[in-house]
């Protein structure tokens, strides 16, 4: 699929200015990160093609493609969840993430998240899920530069 450049750039400049300013001025979790005070918050995260692959491909063969999906939850690190994420640093507290889980369309004509593992959408037994998260955060933890890479996100910035 492929989209108007105005249409995504307006997409990207509406976001920043309507949704990320607010968040970097108003979010206490970004200004009280004692090892990386008044940070900003991320604007996109970026995957591997290869982990989005291997991530599609544990639930591909459950049912026909057309009844599979993926559901974006957006989501932010705190410093009490950093222990389940092997990658995350204290340099994540207060940063916005994606997290990405499977969907499989319901005979009442609904996209549900389920876990191909249980082939159930009830997840109060499971201990562990079927979803993708960590991608890189972008902007880019403190002592990375700083949009490197996101041509069109500083394009759209101009």
């Amino acid at each position: 699929m492929r989209l108007p450049v105005p249409f995504a750039k307006a997409l990207i400049e509406n976001y920043a200015q309507n949704h990320w300013t607010i968040i970097n001025g108003a979010s206490p979790a970004l200004h009280q990160n004692p090892f990386y005070p008044n940070t900003q918050d991320s604007r996109s995260v970026w995957f591997s093609l290869s982990a989005l692959k291997k991530f599609i491909c544990e639930f591909e063969n459950y049912t026909t493609e057309d009844q599979l999906g993926v559901r974006v939850y957006f989501g932010e690190y705190s410093a009490d969840i950093l222990q389940y994420d092997p990658h995350a640093t204290q340099e994540y507290i207060g940063l916005h993430t994606v997290m990405m889980i499977p969907t499989l369309l319901g005979n009442d004509g609904l996209n549900h998240d389920f876990d191909p593992q249980t082939g159930s959408s009830d997840f109060s037994h499971s201990t562990t899920i079927c979803a993708m998260n960590h991608g890189s955060l972008c902007p880019p933890p403190f002592h990375l530069a700083q949009n490197v890479g996101q041509d069109f996100m500083l394009y759209a910035d101009q």
